[in-house]
């Protein structure tokens, strides 16, 4: 396991993915750890300044935090990772104290991708990471696809280009040589290194 700054757990490849809990309070934090520490890779942080030092160091699979903590500037972190082109892909679930439409909309604004109205709707949480590890996963098989047909298509393109090169310097020793009588098969195969 790969020993991480203080404010980091190990990494263990064998876990499902790395979450990032950001909040204020110890036992919120310590509540989250002990219902996904078994099965995911889990760093925490109390404050916007140390979820960003972490995430820019290791980037999480998923982020973690209350909407309006820490120091009241949930929706701060938010902003910030997801005006970012390197985070903003990293998905965010917030939890919510309620579902207030002035609050959902402040939300929807800030670009979060999941909520959760009740902070120890653990369920909840486990069926949103479900969700996001199964899209992730996905996604990654579109892209390696997408890929390897882009490489087949690269050899494709690449073996149809030598394939007309040999053709044309065929055509062009046969029209060289068409008025020799003497000028035979074998002739042509040793000329393009054929045997």
């Amino acid at each position: 396991a790969l020993q991480l700054p203080q404010y980091h757990t190990e990494i263990h490849v064998e876990k499902q993915g790395h979450i990032l809990l950001v909040e204020e309070s110890d036992g919120s934090l310590a509540y989250m750890d002990s219902k996904l520490n078994e099965d995911w890779n889990i760093s925490m942080a109390h404050n916007i300044e140390t979820a960003v030092e972490i995430v820019n160091e290791l980037p999480p699979d998923v982020i973690i935090t209350s909407f309006i903590a820490p120091d009241n500037r949930g929706e701060d972190l938010c902003s910030i990772l997801k005006s970012n082109p390197d985070t903003n892909h990293i998905p965010i679930i917030m939890l919510m104290m309620d579902d207030e439409k002035e609050e959902l909309e402040k939300m929807f604004k800030l670009r979060a991708d999941y909520y959760i109205t009740n902070t120890f709707d653990m369920q909840g949480i486990l069926n949103i990471l479900k969700n996001i590890q199964d899209s992730q996963q996905s996604r990654k098989k579109r892209l390696e696809q997408t890929a390897l047909e882009q490489d087949l298509q690269e050899i494709k393109n690449t073996s149809i280009k030598q394939e007309a090169n040999f053709l044309n310097e065929l055509r062009k020793l046969i029209k060289q040589h068409i008025d020799n009588p003497d000028f035979n098969v074998d002739d042509l195969c040793n000329f393009v290194g054929m045997s």
